[in-house]
């Protein structure tokens, strides 16, 4: 299993476990592309597309789609911790 970082540099600090194949995957949920749409553009199944999915939630201990994408981009999320934006 790789650990790939998807499109974004500075996201280092919790890369998503990643297949190369499930990588291009998850460029295009990234941008709302359908699962049917995503199939035809990779060349691949529906059934095929949603298995790459069940393995991604699996693999990085996710229950939704949602899920994952928030921890993707969780290092870029702050708390009320944080320091203001503006600081």
């Amino acid at each position: 299993m790789l650990h790939l970082l998807v499109d974004e540099p500075g996201t280092s600090q919790n890369p998503l476990k990643l297949t190369p194949r499930g990588a291009e995957v998850f460029k295009l949920i990234l941008k709302g592309v359908s699962d049917k749409k995503i199939g035809v553009t990779l060349g691949m199944s529906y059934s095929g597309v949603r298995r790459h999915k069940e393995k991604m939630l699996l693999v990085n201990g996710c229950n939704t789609m949602l899920e994952l994408v928030a921890k993707y981009h969780e290092p870029c999320v702050r708390t009320e911790e944080d320091e203001p934006l503006g600081a």
